[in-house]
């Protein structure tokens, strides 16, 4: 549980919780899994996060978890322009279509976080 809440202090409940409405024996299931594996020293935190993403960014994951750790990856350091060249780099292996659709998926979290701007960037 103190992994997830350290990845998503925010609502790292609310995401927990729903997930305990639906399911609680699978809930229980992540927490502990979310611990071994973000609580191992191996990797750090940040870079769990990151891999975390990009991993779930190749599966075309559900926008609800992408949104979920690309914040955690933002509450650990990461910055806007590493995360997306990151999602951008998933392109090769996982498909275009894929990293795009998690593009726009961060992007517009980022706007409503006020991370980055709406407008477009000039080239």
């Amino acid at each position: 549980m103190a992994a997830i809440k350290a990845l998503e202090p925010d609502n790292g409940d609310l995401v927990l919780n729903k997930l305990r409405e639906v399911s609680p024996g699978y809930h229980d299931i992540n927490v502990e899994m979310y611990g071994d594996f973000f609580g191992d020293d191996r990797l750090s935190i940040k870079t769990r996060t990151l891999i975390t993403l990009t991993t779930l960014a190749a599966i075309n994951a559900y926008p609800g978890l992408i949104e979920f750790h690309a914040k955690a990856a933002l509450e650990v350091g990461w910055q806007p322009d590493e995360i997306f060249a990151a999602l951008e780099q998933n392109s090769l292996f996982a498909g275009f279509p894929y990293a795009i659709s998690s593009i726009y998926t961060v992007r517009e979290l980022f706007i409503k976080l006020g991370v980055i701007d709406a407008r477009p960037r000039s080239e």
